[in-house]
């Protein structure tokens, strides 16, 4: 019974760590692309993270914002339905970068299992340090 109950706990902690993982790696891709301009090279294009808690999903999108993104150019990455991610400030759920000079709003990001909480801090110069 105790080597079950620590292998629950071992499981929910790396399924915690790896959407912790997954949520800073695309963020990065997404400061990356804004940086070098990743589009059709004529209009300078923003590109961002979305953070979907009912759809169990990170989406990295290209436009201004999630709601007028090119859906086109989607990237879905499921999460575990147990973690639950948070922003502060909290609205909107995501962070765009800005192209050429990767600049964002200054948020942090909570990854929460509802016992254990990792943090993804993204500053206002697109800084992301986790």
């Amino acid at each position: 019974v105790i080597g079950v109950i620590i292998g629950l706990d071992s499981l929910q902690r790396y399924n915690l760590r790896a959407d912790m993982d997954r949520g800073a790696l695309l963020l990065q891709k997404a400061r990356s692309s804004a940086i070098n301009n990743i589009g059709d090279g004529i209009v300078e294009t923003k590109h961002g993270v979305y953070f979907d808690n009912i759809g169990n999903k990170f989406v990295l999108f290209r436009g201004n914002d999630y709601s007028s993104r090119v859906t086109n150019f989607d990237i879905n990455i499921d999460k575990s339905p147990n973690a639950i991610v948070t922003l502060n400030p909290t609205s909107p759920l995501e962070i765009v970068f800005d192209p050429l000079s990767g600049k964002a709003r200054d948020v942090e990001v909570t990854i929460t299992d509802g016992v254990r909480t990792i943090k993804i801090n993204v500053n206002e110069e697109g800084l992301i340090d986790w």
